[in-house]
């Protein structure tokens, strides 16, 4: 009876799974990739996020979504926090050299 019951469940499944048509046009124009958020950045404390908005890099809530402040004002393109969250470099005007090296003014914020 298991057995019975098992092959059932498994075929029902698979049913439902070859009704869904895989086209090449589905494929490529991004219905199967996966959602996410791009251009956040995690704060150690796991209750906020930031992003970089024009006029400064924003704090937001995970909880509600909602913007608590500004932590930085200004236009940066890059910023990179130290270990403890204690300190911020800021990267604004850079300029690429070649290939994967580039020059910037760097600011560095408590």
């Amino acid at each position: 009876m298991k057995k019975l019951l098992l092959t059932l469940t498994i075929v029902a499944a698979f049913h439902n799974i070859s009704a869904q048509e895989i086209t090449l046009d589905k494929i490529y124009s991004g219905y199967y990739r996966g959602k996410g958020i791009a251009g956040i950045t995690s704060m150690k404390n796991g209750e906020n996020y930031l992003v970089i908005e024009q006029g400064g890099i924003a704090k937001y809530s995970y909880k509600t979504s909602e913007k608590e402040g500004n932590l930085v004002d200004g236009n940066f393109e890059s910023y990179e926090f130290s270990d403890d969250e204690s300190k911020i470099l800021l990267l604004k005007q850079s300029q690429p050299i070649y290939r994967h090296s580039f020059l910037g003014i760097y600011d560095v914020k408590d």
